[in-house]
This record gives structure tokens, C-alpha cells and sequence, in this order.
């Protein structure tokens, strides 16, 4: 192989770990996780999904409570759920408050009633979510 094509092959070879390392969950010891998610939408029988923001959920064991904010809007917002049951935080889960009953479970958000998840939400990879956003 030239020299022209050993570049090549690094440069694409570094390309690839760079996204894996960005996809990748590399804080196991941190309290704080954060979603990617998108909203199903229907008008008149036709339905389409949009991205949500991103939200990032600090979990607090010792208190029995989740705050979220918001990534992508201004001044955060930061909203607080309590009385939640919390494994970790990939697995928890918050009683109704202002909205219905929400939390993740193997790393991925849900909402819903009861043992009942909404089919109005569904999670993607950080890839996905970026590239559905910003292009």
C-alpha cells in the first residue's frame, strides 16, 4: 500500500473511533445521563416523528428524586421529580406529578401509565438524534 493509502486508512480509522468514543457512555460513575429521544406527532391520520430535546437526568438515590433539565433551550429550566424508585441511573422510574408517569429503564426513556409505555416516544442512538437534528 502507498503512502497516499495508509493515510487514508488511518484518517478513516480515526474518523471511526471518534464516533464510537462519542456515542459510547464513558461516565459509569456519574450520577447525571442524558436522553435522546423522539415524539410521534399525528395530523388528520398522518403521523411523523421529530426529534425532542435532549435532556439530561441527575438521579439522587439518596433522596428519592430525579431533576432533569433541558440541552438544547436557553436559561435551563431544571425540574424535579420525587418519590422515585431508583435502581441506578439507567433504571428508575417517578410517580405521575404534572405529567404522567415517566423514567428509564436500561438506558432508555419512557413515559406512560401504569405498565403501559407510550407509543409516542421512542429512543435512537446520539447519532442518529444529531444527524436528524442538525442536517
Amino acid at each position: 500500500m502507498d503512502s497516499s493509502g495508509s493515510i487514508w486508512l488511518l484518517v478513516g480509522f480515526l474518523l471511526a473511533l471518534i464516533l464510537v468514543i462519542w456515542e459510547v457512555d464513558f461516565k459509569p460513575w456519574s450520577n447525571e445521563y442524558t436522553t435522546h429521544v423522539q415524539r410521534k406527532t399525528c395530523v388528520d391520520s398522518i403521523c411523523k416523528w421529530s426529534n425532542e430535546d435532549r435532556k439530561t437526568w441527575r438521579i439522587s438515590e439518596a433522596k428519592s428524586e430525579v431533576i432533569y433539565w433541558n440541552e438544547d433551550k436557553g436559561p435551563r429550566k431544571v425540574v424535579k421529580l420525587t418519590n422515585c424508585i431508583i435502581e441506578d441511573r439507567k433504571n428508575w422510574e417517578c410517580p405521575p406529578g404534572r405529567a404522567q408517569k415517566q423514567g428509564i429503564s436500561n438506558g432508555d426513556y419512557w413515559i406512560g401509565t401504569g405498565n403501559h409505555k407510550s407509543e409516542y416516544i421512542r429512543n435512537f442512538y446520539k447519532i442518529e438524534w444529531w444527524l436528524a437534528h442538525w442536517l
